[in-house]
C-alpha cells in the first residue's frame, strides 16, 4: 500500500506542484515575518488557507519553483486519503520503521531540545524568536538529530521505507511538460557527478538548519544539523571562505569503498 501511495503521490506532485506559488522575493522583509509563525494549526489540511488564494508562478508542469507550502499540499492529501492526522501517519510509516526515536514533530520536551539561535544580516547571532511549526509540518516541522537524519537516509536506500524502484523514482530529476530536466526529484535535489549520483536536500527554519546528502551507488549518507538558522535574516552572510561543499566531505568514504 505504501509503494502504491508513493507512486500516486509522484504523479500528483509532477502534475500539480512543480510550479509552486508566489511568495515574497528574497530581500523582502516580509520573508522574515512569514518565517516566524505564531498561529497554531490543528491539521496540515487547515494550513491550506494560508496560500489558497496565491497566484501560480506558471502553468502546472511548465516550470519548477520550490515551495515549502507545496509540501503542505502533499501532507493534506495524505491526511485526506488516510483519514489520519499527519503526525501519527509519519510516526507509523516513517519514524518507527526507520528507528528515528530522537525525532518529534513541531516541538520536543524542553529538557531534550537545544537553545535555538538565528544568524543576523550583520553576521551576529541572537536567540531565535518563538515559532509554531504547525504551519509547515511536512516541509520543515520535524525536530531531530544528525543521527536520526542519517538513519532516515539509510532507510530510504536500503529498502526499509520504500522499494528500490520507488527510491530510483524519487532520485530521478523531474521534467517539465517541454521535456526539460528540473534538477529536482521527489523531495531531493539531483546532482550527477564524476563520482556517481548525489541526491540531497537542505533547509532552514527559525532557529535551525539541516542538510541530508546521499551517494546513491554506495548508500553513504551525510547528515548535518545545527541549532542555528537564518530564516529571519533578509540577506544572511555567505559561508566563510574555505567552507567545503557537502559532497567533498563524503569523498574519502566513497573512495574507500
Amino acid at each position: 500500500m505504501f509503494e502504491r501511495g508513493a507512486a500516486l503521490l509522484a504523479q500528483f506532485v509532477d502534475a500539480a506542484l512543480a510550479p509552486g506559488h508566489v511568495r515574497p522575493a528574497a530581500g523582502d522583509q516580509s520573508v522574515a515575518l512569514e518565517a516566524v509563525n505564531r498561529r497554531h494549526f490543528a491539521s496540515v489540511t487547515s494550513t491550506l488557507a494560508l496560500f489558497a488564494g496565491d497566484p501560480l508562478v506558471a502553468e502546472p508542469g511548465t516550470r519548477f519553483s520550490y515551495s515549502s507550502y507545496g509540501y503542505d499540499v502533499i501532507g493534506a492529501a495524505l491526511e485526506d486519503v488516510s483519514a489520519r492526522d499527519f503526525a501519527s501517519l509519519m510516526r507509523e510509516a516513517v519514524l518507527g520503521p526507520a528507528h528515528m526515536h530522537e525525532t518529534t514533530l513541531a516541538t520536543a520536551p524542553r529538557a531534550a531540545r537545544a537553545t535555538f539561535y538565528e544568524l543576523e544580516d550583520s553576521g551576529g547571532v541572537r536567540v531565535a524568536p518563538p515559532i509554531d511549526l504547525s504551519d509547515r509540518l511536512p516541509a520543515g516541522g520535524f525536530l531531530s538529530t544528525a543521527d536520526d537524519l542519517a538513519r532516515f537516509g539509510v532507510a530510504l536506500t536500503n529498502g526499509t521505507l520504500v522499494g528500490k524502484e520507488t527510491a530510483r523514482m524519487m532520485f530521478r530529476s523531474q521534467r517539465t511538460t517541454a521535456g526539460e530536466e528540473t534538477g529536482y526529484g521527489l523531495g531531493f535535489e539531483v546532482h550527477p557527478s564524476p563520482f556517481g549520483l548525489f541526491v540531497g536536500t537542505t533547509g532552514a527554519v527559525d532557529g535551525g538548519t539541516a542538510a541530508l546528502l546521499i551517494h546513491v551507488e554506495t548508500g553513504i549518507v551525510l547528515a548535518l544539523t545545527t541549532n542555528l538558522g537564518y530564516a529571519t535574516a533578509v540577506s544572511p552572510p555567505p559561508p566563510k571562505k574555505g567552507t567545503p561543499d557537502p559532497p567533498m566531505l563524503l569523498l574519502p568514504f566513497i573512495r574507500g569503498r
